[in-house]
């Protein structure tokens, strides 16, 4: 009996902590197609991406089709290099990735000897043919440079199409800004700092406010999240704190 009351104590803690997992989003990607000179694909091409600033870095492997994909990328800059056996090295660097981003960059090798190294300057197309998210992203540069009235860092919500501000629900929390998504009430928008959740489901909003200081960035999806978010029927933010 007392086996029995505490599986199913489990089975409801697990129920109840769940919904909280989804929608949190703290990465971006980056992927793309690996060709030759005539266009065909290359497979088994080495991939690196590294963070210049951070030294994290990512490997993998080209398919057969050429393709490749670096998930989980930490919000930052990056430079990417493809090296293959009988190609030059081909690296492109200052790729910026902003959480809940996925940048698709192909890349064509030349033949040539893999020791000889060749730059890329091409940028990083601006849109993301792979997603099929609505949304918007505030830039580490756009949260420092921009002014805030009153150091609630969710004006700068207001900046992605379909986000104005919101009343509060609750009096106690005049301090803790609110937002609404498409016309939303402001309860509904489902928000996580760093991954962990920040939503007061009891009045709708941000049960914490973060300093503005400490903000490196965040994205606010609006509309067709994917089968990983959930917990809000409005919107969903990922902020994402400084290291």
């Amino acid at each position: 009996m007392r086996k029995s009351i505490t599986l199913w104590l489990c089975v409801f803690a697990l129920s109840a902590i769940s919904p909280w997992a989804f929608g949190q989003q703290t990465t971006g990607q980056i992927n793309g197609t690996v060709f030759d000179s005539q266009g065909a694909a290359v497979a088994n091409a080495d991939v690196l991406v590294v963070s210049p600033n951070t030294g994290f870095s990512r490997t993998t492997v080209s398919t057969g089709a050429g393709v490749y994909s670096l998930p989980l990328l930490p919000p930052g800059t990056y430079n990417l290099m493809v090296k293959s056996k009988g190609f030059s090295t081909m690296e492109q660097k200052g790729i910026t990735l902003v959480v809940g981003q996925a940048v698709t960059i192909n890349l064509t090798l030349k033949p040539g000897s893999i020791n000889d190294v060749v730059e890329v300057t091409a940028e990083a197309p601006l849109v993301e043919a792979s997603r099929t998210e609505v949304g918007g992203s505030v830039s580490p540069a756009e949260v420092s440079s921009l002014p805030i009235l009153d150091r609630n860092f969710t004006e700068l919500m207001t900046l992605i199409p379909g986000v104005r501000p919101a009343e509060g629900f609750d009096p106690t929390k005049t301090r803790v800004g609110n937002i609404s998504i498409n016309g939303g009430d402001g309860r509904q928008l489902d928000i996580s700092v760093d991954g962990g959740d920040n939503k007061d489901l009891v009045v709708g909003g941000l049960v914490q406010n973060i300093p503005v200081e400490a903000i490196q960035e965040f994205n606010i999806v609006t509309d067709q999240y994917n089968a990983e978010a959930g917990h809000s029927v409005g919107g969903i933010a990922n902020v994402i704190v400084k290291s």
